[in-house]
């Protein structure tokens, strides 16, 4: 009688069609991981429907409070242009403020008491990865060292913006972005004590807190709003960024 094969063979048939579909399966899994990376590095942000949404433009109701929740400015307003191209995403800003402190604070001596000024701001983020998340590269005009900044997709509807303290643990400001209608654009931004201060404010507590309820405007409105939002605020003059992203001031006519 011949003897018995012994289980551990690898020359039968059952053992070659076990290295062949095994060598098949590992095939698969290596191009199938390469796709899978390839299409990564291939998305961009308009394959992300959080930034797909975001696109476009935005005129904002604002009120922003102190650490306690006392009036800072009552009321003041933005309009936000938002474009997205490849993996790089352009913001422009134009925040209209009323007379008062933070008008003064911005207008460097160059306006009265009774002087509003609209402060227009730029910045420019690239894309990090493929869930929608962008590093904020320059921001312009640029108040003293540029924070290391990002912004994190949470949802189909919303994100949130990191200003991180490279000295603590705990973000300079979190705001968080979030888009319930394709016309409607709500923000919350938190400021935070992100180290110990001189007054021995504790780590992580509130120095204000900023309320944005924004709708979207057609590029065609842009103009008419501003000029709207010029009135409304008694805008005398308009900051930007000059050409080594210093704030530079304009008195309107």
């Amino acid at each position: 009688m011949p003897a018995e094969k012994n289980q551990g063979d690898s020359s039968g048939p059952i053992a070659f069609v076990y290295r062949f579909y095994s060598v098949r399966l590992l095939i698969f899994i290596f191009f199938s991981a390469s796709f899978v990376s390839a299409s990564a590095a291939e998305l961009n942000l308009a394959d992300v429907p959080f930034w797909k949404t975001n696109t476009g433009w935005w005129a904002s109701d604002n009120t922003y409070f102190d650490g306690e929740l006392n009036y800072n400015i009552r009321s003041y307003n933005s309009i936000v242009h938002i474009e997205i191209n490849g993996r790089s995403m352009l913001q422009t800003e134009h925040k209209f403020y009323p007379p008062g402190k933070m008008a003064l604070n911005y207008g460097a001596e160059k306006i009265g008491v009774n002087d509003g000024i609209e402060v227009v701001t730029v910045m420019k983020a690239e894309q990090i990865d493929a869930a929608g998340t962008v590093q904020i590269t320059q921001v312009a005009p640029q108040f003293g060292t540029l924070l290391e900044a990002s912004i994190h997709v949470l949802g189909p509807d919303t994100a949130v913006q990191i200003f991180s303290d490279s000295k603590s643990a705990v973000d300079s400001y979190r705001m968080f972005i979030t888009i319930p209608a394709p016309d409607k654009r709500y923000i919350a931004n938190f400021g935070l004590v992100s180290e110990v201060a001189p007054d021995a404010s504790a780590v992580g507590d509130l120095r204000g807190f900023s309320l944005f309820k924004g709708t979207r405007i057609r590029a065609d409105d842009f103009e008419q709003k501003r000029s709207e939002l010029r009135l409304k605020n008694h805008v005398r003059a308009v900051m930007t960024a000059g050409t080594d992203n210093e704030p530079v001031i304009q008195i309107l006519d």
